[in-house]
């Protein structure tokens, strides 16, 4: 399958409503990430941000809209195809397999990639604990055990094992102490610099505006405002409702 060419989005939703049951979540959202972007999704309580993350990954079913990736339609296809096509993901709550070690998480996220040579995994588990050390110093720890920010930590690595086209990341900072929220910057950081497409949603609007190079703000299920991390710092709504100034 060619590439989607680089002036295209790596993934777009179009015109997306999403319902669960009765209820309608999502209302004509249009939303795109660029191949090297990291963009953010911002909103509030039932703003649909989280519904956002979950319709690119193929975790809900679209009423109307077209899901886009890598310039294919990919309308009901399965999150485990989506995965398998290139998606990351860090759910929100981090979801460990939490009585096994962290060596087996590892391996867990990167069962996608079971064909390649044992040694290429091993150098890649190997990278991913060098990225984290307190993980390395765990590694054979049940990882159920550890901290919430250690959780944390070992659900981000886990997401590099797959080796992702894009990562999607609901709510990277949730529950986690100051230290621990700017470790995980700084390594979402070094895979923005490093190349890597990132969609985030995010409650720590100054933390994710921090990296993101674009934004969208949901309200009630609506796109209410768009544009680069820049504008929505400067917009007097957002930076009310989600910048405390």
């Amino acid at each position: 399958m060619a590439e989607a060419p680089k002036s295209a989005p790596l993934v777009s939703l179009t015109d997306i409503d999403v319902f669960y049951g009765p209820v309608q979540a999502l209302f004509g959202v249009n939303v795109s990430v660029m191949p090297g972007e990291t963009v953010v999704v911002l909103g509030g309580n039932a703003s649909g941000k989280s519904t956002t993350v979950k319709t690119v990954l193929g975790l809900v079913k679209v009423a109307r809209g077209d899901v886009t990736f890598e310039g294919q339609r990919v309308n009901g296809t399965p999150a485990y195809q989506m995965i398998a096509r290139g998606l990351g993901s860090i759910p929100e709550g981090r979801r460990m397999f939490s009585e096994m070690t962290v060596l087996d998480n590892l391996k867990l996220g990167a069962y996608v990639r079971r064909g390649e040579p044992k040694a290429e995994m091993d150098a890649q588990i190997e990278e991913a604990l060098a990225m984290f050390p307190r993980l390395a110093e765990r590694r054979n720890q049940i990882s159920g055990t550890m901290s919430g920010g250690e959780q944390q930590m070992l659900a981000m690595a886990r997401a590099w094992m797959r080796k992702p086209k894009l990562l999607c990341i609901d709510e990277p900072s949730m529950g986690l102490s100051p230290l621990f929220v700017d470790q995980v910057y700084d390594i979402l950081a070094k895979w923005k610099a490093l190349g890597l497409t990132i969609l985030m949603v995010e409650q720590n609007a100054n933390m994710a505006l921090s990296i993101a190079d674009r934004g969208y703000v949901l309200k009630q299920g609506h796109v209410s405002v768009t544009g680069t991390a820049a504008e929505l710092r400067d917009n007097d709504d957002v930076r009310r409702a989600y910048l405390g100034g």
